[in-house]
């Protein structure tokens, strides 16, 4: 869970990240069930609502024990840097609302919070094998001039050898119709 994959990974960037993250968790998960429960994903399709002439449209999508697997390396601890097969089961909410119509057309609000359980297996066998839980949100704004984006991501690891680590990260982007952008990612490690 190197900094760059958790930027790439966890913090949406833009109305049309998190359209793309929607659409993803509505094309289902991409891992492999958990053994005693099938994952299941329900999103609703977009669906227009009054919005006070606005064309709103909402989306919103849930789903349960989906799973993920990759490459990345252990971020803290004693052995922090090694890389390991990491296997998430999650579950997670997602919602979305965008403005199709009138004055305020384009203008996007997205948020969503992934909470679930992991194991990292080091590459080097002789590492010990940390578990652990994890949750993630994120929350996205954007009108016509401005933008923000928000996430924070928390780890609680346990090896088994006994060592423990807790990882926390929060990055936001910002920017605005002047031109300021301001952006910032602090990880930390206990």
């Amino acid at each position: 869970m190197r900094i760059s994959h958790i930027l790439n990974r966890r913090t949406v960037s833009g109305a049309l990240l998190g359209l793309a993250m929607i659409a993803l968790l509505a094309a289902g998960s991409g891992g492999v069930a958990h053994a005693d429960a099938a994952p299941t994903h329900d999103c609703t399709p977009w669906s227009a609502g009054n919005g006070g002439g606005a064309g709103a449209l909402h989306i919103q999508c849930t789903y349960h024990n989906a799973t993920d697997q990759f490459v990345d390396v252990i971020p803290c601890g004693p052995y922090a840097g090694q890389p390991a097969t990491i296997t998430e089961l999650y579950n997670g909410q997602m919602h979305g609302t965008m403005l199709t119509v009138g004055q305020g057309a384009g203008t996007s609000w997205f948020t969503g919070t992934i909470a679930g359980t992991f194991t990292a297996v080091p590459l080097d066998a002789t590492l010990p094998t940390y578990s652990g839980h994890e949750t993630v949100w994120f929350g996205d704004n954007n009108n016509l001039r401005n933008g923000s984006e928000t996430s924070t991501f928390t780890v609680h690891a346990v090896g088994s050898d006994g060592s423990s680590f807790d990882f926390h990260d929060v990055a936001h982007a910002s920017s605005s119709g002047s031109g300021i952008t301001i952006s910032f990612d602090k990880p930390t490690c206990k």
